[in-house]
């Protein structure tokens, strides 16, 4: 999962996975945000827990994206695992 964050974006604050019952399966953590990459997009997540590949199904993303004016707003939307 890779976020396209370009011209104008500061950076991303926060990303955050949830499986289909609410559980939240990543966090980025860092509190200083990621840089943004609008070539080759930063990866966020990489559908896995703790090291364990997730089984198929959708999940559902909360990415909060910080722009150079401070403005910041929260996109939210899902991913479909397949294997």
């Amino acid at each position: 999962f890779r976020v396209f964050a370009c011209k104008g974006v500061r950076r991303v604050n926060s990303a955050q996975v949830f499986d289909r019952w609410g559980n939240k399966v990543f966090d980025n953590g860092t509190g200083t945000g990621i840089a943004p990459d609008c070539n080759g997009g930063t990866i966020l997540w990489d559908g896995t827990q703790g090291g364990n590949r997730l089984n198929q199904g959708v999940y559902v993303y909360v990415v909060e994206v910080e722009f150079l004016d401070n403005i910041k707003l929260v996109y939210r939307g899902d991913i479909k695992i397949i294997r």
